[in-house]
């Protein structure tokens, strides 16, 4: 018999969605459990739509996340969400195909954050952990051969292994379909652009002109990818990160769970 583990926060709708997906699942094949079967679950379904004032608290949210990933680095299949139209529309396509076969190993993951000093120390330790090349496309640097976003993020979305670390929500389109996993630093993704150089930096006409432009270009990235994220959640799992203390305990157990798989 495999296990569904159905997880929220206080507040959260997971005891409905629980309860939806026994009454639909074949009882003699998969047992509907809560949180004490997060380590032995074949498939989680986080039910994320608590908000941000929840009752639980920080800490508790970190747990829960951090639980989450790791099964999903051992290889359960994983299904967030976020709010009653993506538990509706996950709940019938499971009613219409069945629950999804485990996917196995991380292979493709999508970092949505800024490239905060924090931001980039995490990245990089989950690509090694994860043995994936690290690929910052909007690093300074990057030679893209006069390549526009679309292409761009194409050709990386085409591989077969990767983490792409990018702020741009010009990626989620193209990324979100072909990911494993995909992490959105709600915190620092309006760090966006902060490190990067402007193009063309020496002109002081263009500074001029476009300078009260960039002092709000941050907050309007942020916004443009939480939107963005939110229209393609249902393509690949969407594990939104709200503190630096959430994306250090939930980066924690991805190293632990990694560690343990060796």
């Amino acid at each position: 018999m495999e296990t569904v583990a159905v997880v929220g926060l206080i507040g959260s709708s997971a005891r409905k969605v629980a309860e939806k997906l026994e009454a639909l699942l074949d009882r003699g094949a998969f047992e509907v459990r809560g949180e004490d079967a997060l380590e032995v679950a074949r498939h989680v379904v986080l039910v994320d739509d608590a908000g941000a004032g929840a009752p639980a608290g920080v800490a508790a949210r970190s747990e829960l996340l951090a639980a989450v990933a790791a099964a999903r680095v051992r290889g359960a299949s994983l299904a967030i969400l976020h709010d009653g139209k993506s538990a509706e529309r996950w709940i019938a396509k499971v009613k219409q195909e069945g629950m999804p076969e485990a996917p196995g190993a991380l292979k493709r993951v999508f970092v949505a954050s800024g490239h905060s000093e924090a931001s980039v120390r995490r990245v990089t330790l989950l690509a090694e952990a994860l043995g994936l090349p690290l690929i910052e496309p909007d690093a300074p640097g990057e030679d893209h051969g006069g390549e526009g976003w679309g292409p761009r993020y194409a050709r990386i979305a085409e591989g077969e292994r990767w983490l792409v670390h990018t702020p741009s929500w010009h990626a989620v389109e193209v990324l979100a379909p072909f990911a494993d996993l995909v992490v959105h630093s709600e915190t620092t993704s309006r760090e966006a652009g902060r490190e990067f150089p402007s193009p063309n930096p020496e002109a002081k006409k263009w500074r001029v002109a476009f300078s009260p432009w960039l002092k709000r270009y941050p907050g309007v990235e942020a916004r443009l990818l939480a939107r963005e994220l939110a229209g393609h959640a249902h393509e690949a799992p969407l594990l939104r990160i709200r503190s630096q203390e959430e994306g250090d305990i939930v980066l924690e157990a991805v190293l632990h769970a990694v560690r343990a798989a060796l």
